[in-house]
C-alpha cells in the first residue's frame, strides 16, 4: 500500500519553525524588524433597544468603553509593501451595560483576551526617522479564562453575564 505525504498535516509545526527561522536569518534581518508596542483598544457603544428580552437580554446596550494591551510584531520591510505577524495581550477592563426598559446599568468586567494576526502594509512615506504607512491583517482572537459572573446592577438586580 501506497503512503501519500501530506507536509501540512504531518509538519505543520516544522514548517512554521521553518519560515519564522528564514525571518530570522541574517541575509534577512537588514529588512526584518522586530517591535513591541502598547495597544490602547477603544470600543464605540453597541446594541439597540430591539435586542431587548427580558429575562433573557435585560442588558442590549453597552456603552463606549476601552481597555489596554502588550503585543509586539516581527516584520519584513524590503521597501514599499511589508509583511508580517502580529500578536497582542488584551486587559481587562470596565464595560457598563444599560437596560433600556428600566434605565438600569450594570458595570461589568471585559475579558483579556489573547489575539494573533497576519499584516500587510504599504509604506507611504519611508525616511530614516520615521514612516507614514497603511496597514492592514487577518488573525484570530480567543477570550482568556471566559466565566460566568454575577453583578449586581444600580438598582440591586442581580444578572449573570
Amino acid at each position: 500500500m501506497k503512503k501519500i505525504f501530506f507536509p501540512c498535516r504531518e509538519n505543520f509545526s516544522g514548517a512554521v519553525l521553518g519560515i519564522f527561522l528564514l525571518l530570522l536569518s541574517s541575509s534577512l534581518q537588514a529588512r526584518g524588524r522586530f517591535y513591541v508596542y502598547g495597544a490602547g483598544n477603544f470600543y464605540l457603544s453597541s446594541g439597540s433597544e430591539a435586542h431587548y428580552i427580558e429575562g433573557t437580554n435585560d442588558f442590549p446596550l453597552t456603552d463606549a468603553h476601552q481597555n489596554y494591551g502588550l503585543g509586539f510584531g516581527l516584520i519584513y520591510d524590503p521597501g514599499r509593501v511589508y509583511f508580517g505577524f502580529e500578536t497582542q495581550y488584551t486587559l481587562a477592563g470596565p464595560a457598563t451595560l444599560h437596560d433600556p426598559s428600566d434605565n438600569d446599568r450594570v458595570t461589568i468586567d471585559t475579558y483579556p483576551h489573547a489575539e494573533a494576526r497576519l499584516i500587510l502594509g504599504f509604506n507611504l512615506i519611508n525616511k530614516p526617522s520615521w514612516r507614514f504607512f497603511l496597514q492592514g491583517g487577518v488573525g484570530l482572537s480567543q477570550i482568556l479564562n471566559p466565566q460566568t459572573r454575577i453583578y449586581t446592577s444600580e438598582l440591586g438586580i442581580e444578572t449573570r453575564v
